[in-house]
Parts: structure tokens; C-alpha cells; sequence
């Protein structure tokens, strides 16, 4: 659980730092360097280390573009509980990107870990998809 693995490195670090701390210096200053990194990508368009599906620019105006893209595969759920009806909510939404990223990143019935693309989309009446790379062939298409 990844989770988990976080903690577990948190707490190596940790007990490094306590038998030599002349390395926490550089220890910030390596993670201050990563979090700027980070949060700069946060920003791009594509994010560095992310994919996205292929396509074709058919037009392009001042204020959107219209592409053409080639078939490509999704993993979905409902932002909503089973019965429940989907109202556009923060809390939602976080469940359902949690769900999916935990089920790409292995939580799925193979356990296969897949590669995380852009874009991540949702619908009006309350699916969210992540859109997977074309080499990743998927357990099982529909979350629950």
C-alpha cells in the first residue's frame, strides 16, 4: 500500500538523520529542490512523466481546440455512491481520483500497475475516466 511504503521511508530517513545529522542539510535542500520541481509541473499543460492520448489538430481559435484522437482505452467510476445522485462535490471527486489512481497503480484483480496519463475527465451526470496509455491492457475496463 503506498501509504504505507511512505511511511516506511519517512521513518529510514528519519533514523539516517539520527545516526548522522550532518546530512539533513543537504536532505532539505535536495527535497526543497524537488517540491519546486513539483509544483512547477503542477502547472504545465502535460505534466512531465505523463502521456496522453494521441491526436490530430483539426482547428485551433483563441479559445479552444478541436482535436481529433484516436481510439484509446479509459478506467471509470461514478463520482457518486451506487444510488445516491451525483452533486458536483470536492469530496466526491477526491474519492473517485483515489479510487482510480489506487486500481492503475495495482489495486485491480491481476494487481497490474499501469501508467498514469492525462487527461483525467469527467461527465455531467458523474463518471470520472482515466484515459491509459496504449500499451496497457486493462483487468477490467469499469470500476465499481
Amino acid at each position: 500500500n503506498a501509504v504505507t511504503n511512505q511511511m516506511q521511508q519517512n521513518l529510514q530517513t528519519l533514523q539516517r538523520d539520527l545516526l548522522d545529522p550532518s546530512r539533513i542539510p543537504s536532505r532539505i535542500s535536495q527535497q526543497t529542490s524537488e517540491f519546486v520541481q513539483e509544483a512547477a509541473n503542477v502547472l504545465r499543460e502535460t505534466p512531465v512523466g505523463l502521456k496522453e492520448p494521441p491526436y490530430t489538430l483539426v482547428a485551433t481559435t483563441n479559445e479552444y481546440e478541436i482535436r481529433d484522437y484516436a481510439g484509446y482505452k479509459v478506467v471509470s467510476t461514478n463520482m457518486a455512491p451506487a444510488g445516491e445522485v451525483y452533486r458536483d462535490s470536492m469530496a466526491q471527486s477526491g474519492q473517485a481520483f483515489n479510487t482510480l489512481a489506487s486500481y492503475i497503480f495495482g489495486a485491480n484483480r491481476d494487481s497490474k500497475v499501469m501508467e498514469m496519463t492525462t487527461p483525467v475527465t469527467t461527465t455531467m451526470s458523474g463518471e470520472m475516466r482515466f484515459y491509459l496509455a496504449q500499451n496497457d491492457e486493462t483487468p477490467d475496463q469499469r470500476i465499481p
